[in-house]
């Protein structure tokens, strides 16, 4: 199973808030902030994000890893390995207004919300989270993620109080991805919570143009037109049509009259 795991000082203040939510709001509440919480969300994956809050994240590198657990690289990696840990994540936010109390959600796969921590911005607007008499910057509040499927995304959304102020980012702790060397980039996300759909999206290529992708799940092949826009971005949904197919191995390859050697990525996928 997987699952969201945060460094301590976000994980004691995120059971107080999930602990005492069900008793401080009622029912009706809860399920208003949800359905909120979901249609930012739909409307960021559907390209008609209007977020008023820039909320973005940033992957650590092994040497800050290493530095926040006082450990050597050496000894860092080792630890990654060995708890199946993807990474660390830090998140900036910008244009955040002065003086506004916010609260931070968690959405997994399945669409499930769960609020994470509290938030208060500053006269400044500097967003901060207090642990007993400290102050702390969003951005050194570290989120880490462990046990997360290949190409499994997880969405955060920042919220205010009041619900004037939003903004939303998706990370993908465990992600499917490819750039060669012409900095053409393809990733794979699962977009399904059966985890049998995927969403291919490329950048990086030449704009306006068609290319021919072709997909295989176990012995099933499927050919798809990508198509991409003014930028040289374009995405489309795959996914296996035979029911029996549950796992196994994948693969994807995008072939077009620019590309000399056709691009390929191969995957595990399935329950």
């Amino acid at each position: 199973m997987q699952k969201l795991r945060i460094i301590p000082i976000i994980a004691l203040i995120s059971l107080s808030i999930t602990g005492c939510s069900g008793k401080t709001a009622s029912s009706n509440s809860i399920i208003v902030t949800e359905g909120k919480v979901k249609e930012i969300v739909n409307q960021g994956l559907n390209g008609k994000n209007r977020s008023n809050i820039s909320l973005t994240h940033r992957k650590l590198t092994l040497t800050e890893i290493a530095s926040y657990l006082d450990l050597s690289k050496e000894d860092a990696k080792q630890y990654l390995e060995d708890s199946n840990t993807h990474g660390y994540f830090s998140l900036t936010v910008n244009s955040c207004p002065p003086e506004k109390e916010f609260t931070l959600y968690h959405i997994d796969m399945a669409g499930n919300v769960r609020p994470t921590n509290a938030f208060q911005s500053n006269s400044n607007g500097v967003l901060l989270t207090s642990l007993d008499r400290t102050w702390i910057d969003i951005s050194n509040n570290f989120l880490f993620f462990s046990n997360y499927l290949s190409g499994e995304p997880v969405d955060f959304v920042l919220k205010s109080k009041d619900g004037k102020y939003f903004g939303w980012t998706r990370i993908v702790p465990n992600p499917i991805e490819y750039t060669d060397q012409y900095n053409r980039r393809v990733s794979v996300q699962i977009s399904s919570k059966d985890k049998r759909r995927f969403m291919i999206d490329c950048s990086g290529f030449k704009p306006n143009k068609s290319y021919m992708l072709i997909c295989s799940f176990e012995k099933e092949k499927l050919a798809y037109t990508l198509d991409t826009d003014q930028n040289g971005c374009g995405s489309v949904f795959v996914g296996p049509n035979n029911p029996y197919i549950t796992d196994g191995e994948a693969s994807l390859e995008i072939r077009g009259n620019e590309i000399s050697k056709p691009i390929k990525i191969f995957f595990k996928w399935g329950i």
